[in-house]
């Protein structure tokens, strides 16, 4: 059997080291997930999968390594054209990340640039990645939700925000 850990939030130096020293076959991440100080830890021949690497350099160290793009101009538009095209909403919004996190900010610019090209308005939250399991930051979530307008579309800028906003 093979395992790959999926590195989903930040990881503290004791803890990626505890996860590689528990056998672990490869890894799964985002380049802003693993910092350029963590990188030289991952094994130079650890299979490595980086998703929207910003500074790929940080992992020219490795040899088993692909770097995934997500095309977040295309993602916002068609999240716009595909929630204005089910036709009663008055009310749009995005929920997405701050603005250290670029390819967030991107599905959110060409999210509301697809809506306002439709004569739609967007309102837009951002929160703390970090905090997007903590209870004051789902209470900011629904005091922001309950303000739009009603049936409302929210887009959110990656599946686990999404499954919060839902929660």
């Amino acid at each position: 059997s093979i395992n790959i850990h999926l590195v989903r939030e930040n990881i503290s130096r004791h803890d990626l080291l505890r996860e590689l020293k528990c056998g672990i076959d490869g890894i799964v991440t985002s380049a802003e997930t693993i910092d350029s100080a963590f990188a030289p830890l991952i094994p130079t021949n650890m299979p490595c999968v980086v998703m929207d690497a910003v500074h790929p350099e940080r992992f020219e160290h490795l040899c088993n390594l692909a770097f995934v793009d997500a095309d977040s101009t295309e993602i916002g538009k068609l999240g716009a054209k595909f929630l204005s095209g089910q036709g009663n909403y008055t009310a749009f919004g995005f929920i997405g990340f701050e603005e250290t996190f670029h390819w967030s900010q991107t599905r959110i610019q060409n999210f509301r640039q697809m809506l306002a090209e439709k004569g739609f308005d967007c309102s837009v939250l951002n929160v703390r990645r970090s905090s997007i399991h903590e209870t004051s930051t789902h209470r900011t979530m629904y005091e922001w939700a309950a303000k739009l307008h009603r049936p409302a579309a929210v887009m959110a800028a990656c599946d686990e925000l999404a499954r919060q906003f839902i929660e």
